[in-house]
């Protein structure tokens, strides 16, 4: 028989190494389901990464005279603009399947300025852009027109 004595301290540690285990348990749990993003106050979302779209040559290729990329909102996006005296487009590839889209100056009201706002995907898989209320995907871009 086990003194009253000898037992409520066996019972109290018992109950001590079990409350150390589960508060090991939980600091172990905790830092393995923490997410810490890569910059203070931004979250880690594939649609902040997306690879930088290319600027290919075409025909009467030029300079845009904006390119732009804002990193301040949920998702990137990136600005074009292609400035030419006279027709400036910018083109679109937009996938193997797909083809090409040109955006004239004319789409956007601005006299010699075509312009173009790409915004990566929410996945990260690449940049898409709606032009006219139609949606695209935006694989390489040039800007074009005559000075």
């Amino acid at each position: 028989v086990i003194p009253t004595e000898k037992r409520n301290q066996a019972t109290l540690m018992s109950c001590l190494t079990f409350l150390v285990l589960i508060a090991i348990s939980i600091s172990f749990s905790d830092s393995c389901m923490r997410v810490r993003p890569t910059d203070p106050g931004t979250p880690a979302v594939p649609c902040k990464s997306c690879a930088p779209i290319p600027i290919v040559d075409g025909i009467r290729k030029l300079d845009f005279s904006t390119d732009v990329v804002d990193d301040s909102g949920p998702c990137l996006k990136r600005t074009f603009a292609c400035t030419a005296a006279k027709d400036a487009r910018i083109t679109v590839e937009r996938g193997p399947l797909e083809g090409e889209a040109e955006l004239p100056d004319d789409l956007d009201g601005m006299d010699g300025v075509a312009n173009l706002v790409a915004t990566c995907k929410a996945d990260g898989s690449g940049w898409e852009a709606t032009v006219v209320g139609v949606p695209l995907n935006v694989v390489t871009v040039y800007c074009s027109g005559t000075n």
